[in-house]
């Protein structure tokens, strides 16, 4: 995985969730490779976390309820996405 350009105002958009918040920061800045799945009942922030994701460059999620196995590989193999690993 590269070097991501991290804006300094990432997830300044949510309240509370420091650990969160903190970890998910910390993993983007050591460029480390980590899968984050987000659950919880409505109005967690679990949208606002995928939108500030999606500010940075070179990053990839799925979302919706309605993401199936098939539709996830599909998606890869759409997307391609091979940044993460020399």
């Amino acid at each position: 995985m590269g070097h991501l350009e991290i804006p300094e105002d990432l997830f300044d958009c949510i309240t509370g969730y420091e650990d969160v918040k903190d970890d998910m920061k910390f993993t983007l800045k050591e460029a480390r490779r980590v899968h984050y799945l987000l659950i919880g009942p409505p109005a967690t922030a679990k949208s606002l976390f995928l939108i500030e994701l999606g500010r940075i460059k070179g990053t990839y999620f799925a979302t919706g309820s309605t993401v199936t196995a098939a539709g996830l590989t599909d998606a890869f193999f759409t997307y391609q996405p091979r940044d993460a690993c020399p």
